[in-house]
């Protein structure tokens, strides 16, 4: 489809006015989304627009910042808000339809995204920035609600890639929070500060890097801190996740146990874990990188109760991934999880579960490990382990791991602990054909680190 391109100073939005265009962009944006309109592509010029109210969109919105203009230029297009909470670019009405909508290239200054229904679809949020997010803060991960992340979408299929997600001191919360969604793709986004840009350049788009450097040139004028890693969670997927992909992203949040809270003023909003996704049905996740959590419970990649993941080629810096299961769901499953050909450097791969009612169990089906490769200063303890809650012997016949292929970067065994041994033939005999590309797949080295020379 060929698009038209407007400006939206023909429909009389103009840069750095200092005043209030909600309703101006409402308007122009209902305007291009009338039957004949559809063609429109609603460009952006550089510099920084106000909006006091949340921006709805309809159908057929392209609303897009020209790229090569702010790099020459030097100047970003930004949305930003001084209301004390964040407005919402998007449509969170569950009986209207959205059917084609780009949004690209833009700095959201407290401002986030949102889309809910089941009547929602072709929708794609791209390559654009989140910061200084006042977003709703409470100091227990599990009463931390959707409205604390930077986009949020749910019921539907919808593609996030190669966005930017900061979040400073003064302004905690999540980045993604995916809901009841089916085929979605969440690839090539980066979060974290601007010192890791250069780190996470393979895994991130040209635009994408080409905003990072937009941003780090105007750091001081946006308020970017030099620590933008004050997220409780960078991904939660809670339910009904389903033919979904999460890859090539690049998560680095920081270490701290417990983050700031702007309400209370005291550091009490505990961290939970750098991706949270259950209840799923076919999710692969693949060449993400995941750093910057507390090495504990509180932070690791955690997947439970669900079925039909794959783990592969993901590199895990001073991490874990755990697969979880517990009685209070109603999927009292883990079925075929493969957890394939992964970099852990000090972390582990573990299975747990929390069975406390005595008249329900788990069923697991193939959990497998094969082709991991770790690096850590103490070799003595297992690295791939199961363990239980009451603590119990956790006896599965399917819990599985070809032991030879799983090494340190020295060659050496690692230990493993409640697993059962299987060769290789086996694993791949368990594994659908459409999955086993997945056996080959190499983890992608951030650049300038050279700790996962064995690959």
């Amino acid at each position: 489809m060929k698009f038209l391109k407007k400006s939206i100073e023909n429909f009389g939005i103009f840069p750095d006015t200092g005043q209030d265009c909600t309703r101006k962009l409402n308007d122009c944006l209902e305007i291009i989304s009338v039957p004949g309109n559809e063609n429109i592509e609603l460009t952006v010029p550089p510099g920084r627009y106000r909006f006091d109210g949340d921006i709805v969109i309809p159908s057929h919105t392209f609303l897009t910042a020209d790229l090569s203009r702010c790099v020459r230029e030097n100047k970003p297009v930004v949305f930003y808000s001084n209301n004390a909470k964040a407005v919402s670019i998007g449509e969170i009405s569950q009986n209207i339809s959205v059917d084609f909508v780009r949004i690209r290239f833009i700095v959201f200054d407290n401002i986030v995204v949102r889309f809910s229904g089941a009547k929602k679809k072709n929708i794609r949020i791209r390559s654009n920035a989140f910061i200084k997010s006042k977003t709703p803060t409470v100091s227990n991960p599990n009463e931390q609600r959707e409205l604390n992340s930077q986009i949020e979408v749910w019921h539907s299929s919808y593609e996030i890639t190669g966005n930017i997600f900061m979040r400073g001191r003064e302004y905690p919360g999540k980045a993604i929070n995916t809901y009841k969604c089916h085929e979605t793709k969440i690839i090539g986004n980066f979060l974290g500060s601007l010192s890791n840009a250069e780190k996470a350049s393979a895994y991130l788009s040209l635009e994408t890097q080409k905003m990072l450097n937009l941003l780090k040139k105007n750091k001081e004028s946006l308020g970017i801190s030099d620590d933008e890693g004050y997220f409780v969670s960078a991904w939660y997927a809670t339910d009904m996740l389903i033919n979904s992909v999460f890859s090539m992203n690049f998560f680095c949040g920081n270490t701290l146990q417990y983050l700031y809270n702007p309400e209370t003023q005291k550091d009490d909003i505990e961290r939970d874990h750098i991706i949270y996704i259950k209840q799923y049905n076919n999710v692969d996740i693949y060449q993400n990188y995941f750093s910057g959590w507390p090495s504990d419970a509180h932070g690791q990649v955690k997947i439970r109760n669900a079925q039909n993941l794959i783990f592969s080629a993901n590199y895990l810096d001073g991490t874990s991934f755990n697969g979880r299961a517990y009685d209070n769901s109603t999927s009292l499953f883990l079925k075929n999880t493969y957890v394939l050909n992964n970099f852990i450097s000090e972390g582990v791969i573990n299975y747990y579960e929390d069975v406390k009612d005595p008249n329900k169990s788990i069923k697991v089906i193939d959990f497998i490990v094969f082709g991991n490769v770790f690096s850590a200063s103490d070799k003595e303890i297992p690295r791939i382990s199961a363990s239980s809650k009451p603590v119990r012997d956790i006896v599965s016949d399917n819990l599985f791991s070809v032991f030879s292929s799983n090494k340190y970067v020295d060659g050496k065994d690692v230990k493993q602990q409640k697993f059962n041994n299987i060769d290789q033939i086996t694993l791949e005999n368990k594994i659908p054909d459409e999955k086993k590309k997945y056996l080959n797949m190499k983890w992608i080295k951030p650049t300038n680190d050279d700790s996962s020379s064995l690959n």
